[in-house]
């Protein structure tokens, strides 16, 4: 089954969707008239915006993302942290040169738990977005909430200061599968939580949900169908459904290896994976990513930027950035121009206010994309996506169609057949999709 990988989030770094405009011609911004064409600001540049905040009550035992416990001795440095997203914004933005004349269309603040922070400091650091640049009326700005941190007054003062969309970590409605996962919510507190966002006024929330949770005495098919059935009549906006994975470092790695977690095989994962597809789909809801549901109209648009290569800033401890649109200079052919860039900070929280604090730069590594990289990232998180990869697109930006890629790998014999694959793949008006057996079987086609 498709799983949430607990490493940074692989980022696709072209867009079929997104024009590539390199500011030819007076370089008069359409909204403003200020001649743009030295300055490297582009009038039509979008971007989303995304905030690590690093820190947990308790660090689950399948997490590896980059976050730290804090206990009732800790004391939280949210006012220092904050302080220091504030700081790296600043610079991010006159490093990349990117000012008002860019549309900021998302905001994401991911952790860690971000819902332990204030809600006043998030007010705070949305506001210091929306003063650097021009904010969609409409835009979207998410916070992950766990259940244990998010009562009705913190939700209603959250609403307040303008986050609009919840993504909340449910994960099981099934006590014994949320005490294995070392989640510090009971169902109940889960389904009361959900309640009171929507009390606090919020329209758009998303739920987690992880499958797979080997617990002894109880059935994982049952277990999942339990927590659909529940969700389902909740009747949230979007879920996202991973099957459980285990990373290396982790307390799951260390008991997997000894034993004491015996984790369920293919075949069972492939059973909750077409559960799942099938429960939601006729719930009303669109699977338009492998791991995602949307009621219509409801996808989340910032993790649809990651999948759609449109550009992205990461700010905070572990947060990955991407760029994808010409610097000033750039040539078009294909040795001189960029085919992506991409920056990620460093990942102890620490390191990171003590770094950003001084005026330095947090950042840990970066790198530019060759073109055979976003050929390769073009079509592996095109095909996550149920629409699919636009053909045309595709070869008019790289020179060739993906499926002469895709025969490089061994999964299809002729150019433009998809003979060997077609349990797999299918050409349907003029987009490259999976099948539904290629969205089971998706890591062996990309």
């Amino acid at each position: 089954m498709p799983q949430k990988s607990n490493k940074p989030l692989p980022h696709l770094t072209i867009s079929m969707n997104v024009p590539r405009l390199n500011n030819k011609g007076s370089g008069n911004s359409p909204d403003t008239g200020t001649d743009t064409s030295q300055t490297g600001y582009d009038p039509y540049h979008t971007v989303g915006l995304y905030l690590h905040i690093p820190y947990c009550k308790q660090k689950c035992p399948y997490c590896s993302f980059a976050s730290t416990a804090v206990d009732t001795a800790m004391r939280l440095p949210e006012r220092e942290y904050t302080d220091c997203l504030k700081l790296e914004l600043k610079k991010v933005l006159e490093n990349e040169r990117i000012g008002k004349e860019t549309r900021l269309c998302s905001i994401y603040f991911g952790g860690g738990t971000p819902s332990l922070f204030s809600p006043a400091l998030i007010g705070e650091l949305i506001d210091a977005a929306r003063a650097r640049l021009t904010t969609d009326a409409d835009a979207e700005i998410t916070l992950e909430v766990n259940p244990e941190s998010s009562g009705p007054e913190r939700l209603k003062e959250l609403k307040d200061y303008g986050v609009n969309r919840l993504s909340i970590g449910i994960q099981s409605l099934n006590d014994r599968e949320l005490k294995k996962l070392g989640r510090l919510h009971t169902a109940e507190e889960a389904i009361k939580a959900f309640k009171d966002a929507r009390t606090a006024g919020f329209t758009n929330i998303g739920v987690d949900i992880i499958s797979g949770v080997p617990t002894q005495g109880v059935s994982p098919l049952s277990a999942l169908s339990e927590t659909l059935d529940k969700v389902i009549e909740l009747g949230p906006d979007h879920i996202s459904v991973y099957g459980l994975t285990v990373e290396d470092g982790t307390p799951f790695a260390r008991m997997a290896r000894d034993g004491s977690l015996e984790l369920y095989n293919e075949e069972t994962e492939r059973e909750l994976y077409v559960l799942a597809t099938g429960r939601l789909e006729v719930a009303g809801f669109d699977h338009y990513e492998i791991s995602n549901f949307a009621r219509p109209g409801m996808q989340s648009r910032h993790n649809s930027r990651y999948w759609n290569g449109e550009d992205y800033i990461g700010l905070g401890a572990s947060a990955h950035s991407f760029m994808n649109r010409q610097r000033p200079g750039s040539g078009n052919n294909d040795i001189d121009r960029d085919w992506g860039r991409r920056w990620w900070n460093v990942a102890d929280a620490d390191e990171y206010i003590k770094i950003t604090s001084k005026g330095g730069n947090p950042q840990a590594g970066s790198e530019i994309l060759t073109k055979e990289q976003a050929i390769a990232e073009a079509i592996m998180l095109g095909l996550r996506q149920t629409k699919g990869i636009d053909e045309e697109g595709f070869k008019g930006l790289f020179g060739s169609p993906p499926q002469s890629h895709i025969i490089r790998k061994g999964l299809l014999k002729e150019e433009g057949k998809l003979s060997e694959a077609k349990h797999l793949i299918h050409s349907d008006k003029g987009r490259l999709r999976l099948t539904k057996e290629g969205m089971l079987l998706s890591n062996e086609v990309y």
